[in-house]
């Protein structure tokens, strides 16, 4: 799941598991990932459904509802369940970030 999210969020812009290292960030916008661990479901004594929980963050200098659209459409194409706050401005940084937590069985 995880290589998969990646690779299919990659396609739209920027991608990378956890941060892009000193001095390596790419140029806004760009997103992160992290994998906030399973939310498996356990049923009669048994392990029924693996679940991965994910964050992916979203920086960008502008809004633009167009990429966010693409990104939401990716989740939405590949059965991804998905919940977003909203945007934060960074001052320290001068840019905008945008969570999204998603779950997907596998």
């Amino acid at each position: 799941m995880l290589t998969d999210l990646i690779t299919g969020l990659s396609a739209i812009m920027p991608t990378t598991y956890g941060a892009w290292g000193t001095g390596n960030a790419k140029p806004l916008p760009y997103l992160i990932v992290f994998d906030t661990g399973p939310d498996d479901f356990y049923a009669d004594d048994a392990h029924y459904l693996k679940r991965g929980t994910y964050r992916v963050e979203f920086y960008f200098e502008q809004k633009d509802p167009t990429v966010e659209t693409q990104i939401e459409s990716f989740f939405d194409a590949d059965e991804i369940d998905w919940a977003c706050d909203g945007d934060v401005y960074i001052e320290t940084d001068k840019m905008f970030e945008r969570i999204y937590y998603i779950e997907k069985g596998e």
